[in-house]
Parts: structure tokens; C-alpha cells; sequence
């Protein structure tokens, strides 16, 4: 059957309107559209100048450091690279490298985000999302790898209301519950002739990040979450995030209730799903989605600038899965489902950009 930008529209439309509460994974591609910066480029270069200064003279982590270098040299990515780095310290290092780098970038985008100067590109989508929320189910569950806080900053600046599980005052803890509280509020309703209060939630998103946030940190043996360190942590505070590397994996173990204990329950419970800017590079947090995608036909789209292999590979086994991405020569919109034929071609879109798919599609739909 031969794609049309009828079914197209008529399809994407539908999933929409078909499954109003879906779950959203959103990554790097979405911060990458403010600055290049937070890609892996950046972190890359960043890595290779600061590490050899503060390794200089330890013979041990200049070694395993080295190992990182002949593999980025042998053509190898950094993320793969990466995973030769298993020293306590060198992780450390790692950390601290690339909150700084992040840190950096947040410092020059968050008040040009908080003041509307700079606009996150996914803002409107996800206003549209939550506006359109049902009344059995007033909740957005959106997951994310990336340390940066663009979409706190605009979600602040359009004023949708979020929760991340953290609760308090100045160091706030995970507390779900608690988190819970600042979105509820009770309505006053008529029963059986007289005035009773209803508990009910104000629709919201629920932000799941599941690597960690530049405003998270170890201390006193518990994750904690201050605003106040973003910029600077106190000496010997270490940030609560989860680098690239096969470390990575040691380092969720340990922060497991904190990060994923939630996100576990999110992804059980939903059977459609959106990826934006995702380049589907963590097992852990796409494996069961695409399980989901595949053996039990759950509806998805995915919305990103560059299709790779892995998503290739997965959009051949998803019957109800989309892709929306940009053409390989030029700026403009290439689409693929695999009950049809070939790539639907559109000459004089950029779908693949969030901001103009969210015009253009959910205008008349949300």
C-alpha cells in the first residue's frame, strides 16, 4: 500500500485523539535544538581537554583514561568508549566534567527560558498534551535522560504544573507522595443534597529523570535535590547523574528507588507512547517500551530530527509505530510505518521539527 500525506495526517491525528494520556520520552535532540553544546560533540572535546589536567601524575587513571582516548581515535563513540572506565575516581571525574560542562549551558539558557526570550521547543506540545488530559486521569508521564532543566524552566514559564517526586524546602527529598500534594486541591461538589469536598488533582506532568538532574545530589547518604548548587556544589558534593558508559549501569543499581522505582510503574501501566529527539541509546529505559512496541502492537510516533539504526530496526517489527524525521539531503519531512511500502516524501515540511509538527498536526486536534 502506498503511503499518502492523507493517511498520514488522518493517522497521527487519530493517535492523538485515541490515546490522550500517552507516555513521552523526550532526549538530548530537544536540548540540542537550543545549542549543539549539550550534544555529544561538545562533551566529547570537553573530556579530552579538562581529564588529562586533572588525572596528570596518577599513573592508574592516566591508563584506563588512555584506554577512552585510543578508542574515540579508533573511530569508536564516546558513549562506547566510555565504557572502559570502571575506576571509582575516574567516574567521579567524569561526572564532574560533564556536570560543569551542562551546568554551563544551563546558566546561559535558564532565565532567557524563564522569561520567554528563548522558547523550549517542545513547549506548546506538551501544553497541548496536558490541556487535552482526561478527567479520569489528569496526570502526563514524561521520561527523560537528560541533566539539564530546559523543560522545568518552560514548564515554569507557561505555567504547566509538574511534580518530579522531590518534596521540602531548601534540600528536598524524594517523596512522592508529598510531591503529589502541591498538585491536588479539593472541589466542592453537590451529593445527595448536600456540600462535600472532593480530593481532585489539577492536570499536570509527572517528570521522571532518570538520569539524574544537574539540581541532584549525594548527601548525607540520601539523593537529595537543591536548586541553590546547580552552578557551584559545595566541595566534595557530588552530582546525582548518570554519565555515558557501562557504568552507567552500576551507577542506576544504586540509585534505583530514586530514579527508576516510579518510572518502573509508568511505563507497566501505559500502552501508547511518544519519543522526542530520542536517539533509543539506553536499554534500560526503552527495552520494555519496545517489548510493548512489538509484541503487544501498543501505538507509538517517533518525532526526531535524525533516524539511525536502531530505530530502523525497531520501526521493521512495530505494526503501529510512526516515524517522523528529516529527509538525509535536505530539511523537509520523510514518514514510514511499516504497513506501507516506502517513505512518504513531504517536500515542504519539517515535521521532524516539534515546533512545527505541534502546529500542523495538533492545531485541530487538542
Amino acid at each position: 500500500m502506498v503511503l499518502t500525506k492523507e493517511i498520514v495526517y488522518k493517522a497521527i491525528r487519530d493517535f492523538f485523539t485515541s490515546n490522550p494520556s500517552p507516555l513521552v520520552i523526550f532526549g538530548t535532540g530537544m536540548s540540542c535544538a537550543i545549542d549543539v553544546d549539550f550534544g555529544m560533540n561538545k562533551l566529547n572535546s570537553q573530556l579530552q581537554s579538562e581529564m588529562p589536567k586533572k588525572i596528570n601524575g596518577q599513573k592508574e587513571l592516566e591508563k584506563e583514561w588512555n584506554k577512552v582516548v585510543g578508542s574515540l581515535k579508533g573511530g569508536i563513540d564516546l558513549e562506547s568508549s566510555l565504557d572502559h572506565v570502571h575506576n571509582s575516581a575516574l567516574i567521579s571525574l567524569v561526572v564532574e566534567i560533564t556536570g560543569n560542562l551542562i551546568a554551563q549551558l544551563d546558566k546561559k539558557y535558564s532565565y532567557q527560558i524563564l522569561n520567554g526570550t528563548k522558547v523550549w521547543p517542545a513547549t506548546d506540545f506538551f501544553m497541548r498534551l496536558v490541556d487535552g488530559l482526561p478527567e479520569s486521569d489528569r496526570k502526563l508521564h514524561v521520561i527523560t535522560p537528560n541533566y539539564d532543566m530546559l523543560a522545568e524552566y518552560a514548564f515554569e514559564n507557561v505555567g504547566i504544573k509538574y511534580i518530579n517526586g522531590f518534596s521540602g524546602c531548601l534540600i528536598r527529598k524524594v517523596d512522592w507522595s508529598q510531591a503529589r500534594n502541591s498538585v491536588s486541591y479539593l472541589e466542592k461538589i453537590i451529593r445527595n443534597n448536600k456540600l462535600q469536598n472532593k480530593a481532585n488533582e489539577f492536570k499536570h506532568i509527572e517528570l521522571h529523570k532518570v538520569h539524574g538532574s544537574l539540581n541532584t545530589f549525594f548527601h548525607k547518604d540520601e539523593v537529595i535535590e537543591v536548586n541553590s548548587w546547580i552552578h557551584k556544589p559545595p566541595n566534595n558534593i557530588e552530582r546525582v547523574i548518570i554519565t555515558p558508559g557501562v557504568s552507567k549501569y552500576e551507577k542506576i543499581s544504586c540509585f534505583r528507588k530514586e530514579l527508576l522505582e516510579k518510572f518502573d510503574k509508568a511505563i507497566e501501566i501505559k500502552d501508547s507512547f511518544i519519543f522526542l529527539g530520542y536517539g533509543f541509546n539506553d536499554k534500560h529505559i526503552e527495552n520494555y517500551v519496545i517489548q510493548k512496541l512489538i509484541n503487544q502492537k501498543c501505538h507509538g510516533i517517533i518525532i526526531t530530527r535524525d533516524c539511525n539504526k536502531k530505530i530502523e530496526a525497531i520501526l521493521e517489527k512495530a505494526a503501529n509505530l510512526w516515524l517522523v524525521c528529516k529527509q538525509e539531503s535536505n530539511n523537509f519531512t520523510r514518514i514510514k510505518n511499516k504497513n506501507y511500502e516506502d517513505w512518504l516524501f513531504l517536500n515542504s515540511k519539517s515535521l521532524w521539527n516539534i515546533e512545527e509538527f505541534t502546529k500542523e498536526i495538533l492545531e485541530v486536534n487538542l
